[in-house]
């Protein structure tokens, strides 16, 4: 009897999914940034909403433009730059976030953050560019870190593609909730996060992490 051989998935194309959840100003940049540092990513473009990002080399307001300079860049040319999304208008904004998911997966080989996905996604719903990208991504070799201060908000379906999921301190009942659920973790637990405390999942070993500070 022969023994089947199993081949080891390159770590370059594994699953990089990563769900950061938090109220303000409880150390979610931070853990992005400690995240960035790493993977070490060549290629980045970053869903500014909170225009937080004032390093990125570039900053683009117009899908257009993004497109022809990440076409420009080629398929290894290195870059880190952020999309400045409108503000004020929902439909413009969701345009532009679909057209900017399109623009990663066309291209791939790319780290891309977005901030505030209540902002463009519902609880049960998001672009077909976005689930995606969320679930096909790993083959372009794309790698994803979505944020959201109301994860109640969120849609459901990037929780079940998380390859990890990371929570801070948050004030509503609901969003409390939904991520003790999404943690599988006891909701009086989730509720007693304080500061810069966190519980993180890798949803791949079923590891979770409690951090206290």
């Amino acid at each position: 009897m022969t023994k089947k051989k199993t081949t080891k998935q390159p770590d370059n194309k594994r699953a990089y999914v990563v769900g950061l959840f938090g109220a303000t100003d409880t150390g979610k940049s931070t853990r992005a940034q400690e995240l960035l540092s790493q993977e070490k990513p060549g290629r980045v473009v970053v869903w500014d909403f909170k225009r937080e990002y004032r390093n990125a080399d570039r900053h683009f307001s117009r899908a257009s433009d993004l497109y022809d300079y990440v076409k420009a860049k080629g398929k290894r040319g290195r870059f880190f730059v952020a999309f400045d999304p409108c503000i004020d208008s929902d439909d413009v904004r969701k345009m532009q976030f679909d057209a900017v998911n399109k623009i990663i997966q066309a291209h791939g080989n790319i780290f891309y953050i977005v901030e505030e996905l209540k902002f463009v996604t519902k609880p049960t719903w998001s672009p077909g560019s976005w689930s995606m990208i969320t679930m096909t991504g790993r083959e372009q070799n794309i790698k994803i870190i979505g944020t959201s201060q109301r994860p109640a908000s969120v849609d459901k379906d990037f929780f079940s593609n998380c390859t990890m999921i990371h929570a801070r301190r948050l004030n509503y009942e609901d969003d409390i909730t939904t991520m003790a659920k999404a943690l599988r973790i006891h909701k009086r637990d989730m509720a007693a996060l304080t500061g810069h405390d966190y519980y993180e999942r890798n949803n791949r070993t079923g590891e979770l992490t409690e951090k206290k500070y």
